[in-house]
């Protein structure tokens, strides 16, 4: 018997996943000196941690009576990728020739000043296929729809260009 129980992603969004980043120029997974690729932890967009710190950025603008600015949108959106990445420490990631630091400056850093990596990072935080466990081909006599299928390298690739 199925159980829908199974489809939880927003208990399951809450488990980070790896995300190895890709490279738009190549479409290949970016490493460092050591060959070791460039890799993000990743929560799910619908993980209750990220539904509670929506709501908490949405109360914070709402508590303000002027309009928000292009600004104040561009930075909440900002600070909501940025945290996408903060369940646990990436790794490989370089700044300048220099280790990154595993912080929410440097999180807000790398998704502001690398829009492809945060495209990325927004794609595979979607994708709910990629915070659940794989399904085995009987468990569903509905044909494949691929909206909620796992993310991959040749996805990534595409969505860079």
């Amino acid at each position: 018997m199925f159980d829908l129980a199974d489809l939880d992603i927003v208990t399951k969004g809450d488990e980070p996943q790896p995300l190895d980043l890709i490279d738009p120029r190549t479409n290949a997974v970016v490493v460092d000196a050591d060959g070791q690729p460039a890799r993000l932890y990743v929560l799910s967009s619908y993980s209750e941690t990220m539904q509670d710190f929506m709501d908490e950025q949405a109360n914070k603008q709402s508590k303000h009576a002027k309009q928000p600015t292009a600004e104040d949108v561009r930075d909440r959106a900002l600070a909501i990728t940025a945290r996408l990445l903060m369940a646990r420490p990436w790794e490989h990631i370089h700044w300048a020739g220099q280790p990154l630091a595993f912080n929410v400056s440097n999180a807000k850093l790398l998704m502001q000043r690398l829009p492809w990596a945060r495209r990325q990072v927004e794609l595979f935080a979607a994708q709910e296929g990629n915070f659940l466990p794989a399904s085995s081909a009987s468990s569903s006599s509905t044909p494949s729809t691929n909206a909620g299928s796992a993310s991959t390298s040749t996805d990534v690739a595409a969505a860079n260009g």
